[in-house]
């Protein structure tokens, strides 16, 4: 009873552990055995589960044995999805753009859905030639329709030397099957048939199209130049106005985060909505509304890969909250991370997830510890400081626990990043709710103008700060170079750190509390 006590210790980290070790284990292996042998033998060790009601340690470890089986089977569902037959010739198709084309040069960049032609259904990331000579391609927007002839092609997975960026790993993480170049003769605009397209892809283009509306009519016409920018990547997820120098300026400074819309301004607005309506004796209503907002911001924004993972795990802690249990807790967390694995296995490589949960599970763990080491009674009394101190435990939490990452992925580490967060987070949220204001004030067009100039303000003001710390000496550590096993060995070297820690401030407890008792 003991032994099995323990091992039901956070059931649902334990499942998700073992189902991204199925994940990677499937991954490496999926070209030995077709994608049925991984479901039999599922089944089959599930049937052996059944057979073992009277033994629950055994039948605990079998069931873990069945979720590294299921992790290893969905893997393979998903990677033979994204590996269509690429022949070595010319094919025609029709396809729609579905993400804002980028140009960089002589190129524009984009995502294409294939609706007619031997890749229905695939994504396809195209690149359109765009010169003096011919720039029809750079006036394409979300949902034009191409009538094209071009070869696909399938990017060999590898890293390079100077970097541990594989691009061929990123378009499957994205979902795309492969990539096209198109010349000036290969394609042309025409209005194309959407009925063989899935329901999901239909709701994501329209999606698209609106946010697209909203960054050309609103923001871009309202906001001058590198403000509205900030705001277009913070409030919509489009980074394509950026400037070199702004990403360079956010980056150095540890503040890149603020550009990518995440579950950092998927928590700022919960927080705001929760405020609102989690309120009297009906708080489950309050998180209805709250989960519902939540989820139309998420389709009016395009439905991004990352905003999906982040209104996911905040449903789960909005669904604990409605249950009465700790929103933060570990299982809830564990759970969030689950449902997308299990949706979308090859989320285990996206940087962007690893970032997420690793920042969150941080929070969790290292919160209430460093957050106790300044004397909480003292804090009471100035609130100003109090929440100052809790925005910079939380950065440093978030930052600590992220930062081997970010050194393997980026080579980088940011040294002023607990100063570029408390700049950068408020600021950060006065955009947000302001935004949100603007929006409630559509049908009073001067003061929506007016609420904008002053987000645009508030933004100038963030890139200033932020591009001033990017310049200061010693702002960054760059070049650093580590691999996967000096990551694992970090993340056991922090989590060796903290167990000492927390064990002396065990040790330093117990004895100040027996010396206050021989004084007593």
């Amino acid at each position: 009873m003991i032994a099995n006590g323990r091992i039901q210790l956070y059931p649902v980290l334990r499942l998700v552990l073992m189902l991204a070790l199925g994940i990677i284990a499937g991954d490496a292996s999926c070209r030995l055995c077709p994608v049925w042998c991984w479901f039999a033998a599922v089944a089959a060790v599930m049937v052996v589960a059944l057979c073992l009601r009277r033994h629950a340690v055994a039948q605990s470890c079998t069931l873990l044995v069945a979720v590294f089986l299921l992790g290893c089977a969905l893997v393979n569902v998903e990677r033979h999805g994204l590996s269509p037959v690429i022949n070595d010739s010319v094919e025609n198709y029709e396809a729609v753009v579905m993400t804002p084309p980028v140009q960089r040069g002589k190129t524009v960049r984009c995502e294409i859905l294939v609706s007619k032609g031997r890749l229905t259904g695939h994504r396809v990331r195209a690149s359109f030639l765009c010169t003096p000579r011919d720039r029809r391609a750079a006036a394409l927007r979300v949902g034009d329709g191409v009538v094209a002839a071009s070869k696909f092609e399938v990017p060999v997975s590898g890293k390079s030397v100077s970097s541990h960026f594989d691009y061929a790993r990123w378009l499957q993480v994205q979902g795309v099957s492969c990539t096209t170049f198109l010349y000036y003769d290969a394609w042309k605009w025409d209005v194309i048939d959407l009925s063989s397209i899935s329901a999901f892809n239909k709701i994501r283009l329209r999606a698209m199209r609106f946010r697209e509306r909203i960054v050309v009519k609103w923001l871009r016409g309202t906001l001058p130049d590198q403000g509205s920018a900030v705001v277009a990547a913070m409030t919509l997820g489009d980074k394509s106005q950026l400037s070199a120098a702004t990403k360079q300026a956010y980056s150095v400074s540890g503040a890149s985060h603020i550009l990518a819309l995440s579950g950092l301004h998927l928590g700022i607005i919960c927080a705001f909505l929760s405020l609102v309506f989690v309120r009297g004796r009906r708080r489950w209503a309050g998180q209805l509304v709250v989960i519902m907002s939540l989820w139309t911001y998420v389709v009016i924004v395009g439905m991004m890969p990352s905003i999906v993972r982040s209104a996911t795990m905040f449903t789960f802690y909005a669904a604990a909250s409605m249950l009465r249990r700790p929103q933060l807790s570990l299982n809830a967390w564990a759970f969030a991370a689950f449902v997308i694995l299990m949706v979308s296995p090859l989320s285990l490589w996206d940087v962007g997830f690893q970032l997420s949960f690793m920042a969150v599970a941080g929070i969790m763990v290292l919160y209430r510890p460093i957050y106790g080491v300044v004397n909480a009674e003292w804090l009471l009394r100035h609130r100003l400081l109090k929440w100052v101190w809790g925005l910079t435990v939380v950065s440093f939490s978030a930052q600590l626990a992220v930062a081997p990452l970010l050194a393997f992925y980026f080579g980088r580490f940011s040294c002023y990043f607990l100063l570029a967060n408390l700049v950068a987070v408020p600021l950060a949220a006065l955009v947000l709710y302001a935004s949100l204001i603007a929006v409630l004030f559509t049908p009073l067009p001067w003061l929506q103008s007016w609420i904008l100039k002053s987000i645009n303000v508030v933004a100038g003001l963030m890139n200033d700060a932020l591009s001033w710390l990017s310049r200061l000496p010693g702002a960054s550590i760059e070049g650093i170079r580590i691999n996967e096993f000096q990551v694992a060995m970090l993340y056991i070297i922090l989590a060796c750190m903290y167990f000492l820690a927390c064990y002396a401030v065990r040790l330093y407890r117990s004895a100040h509390g027996r010396r206050r008792g021989q004084y007593d």
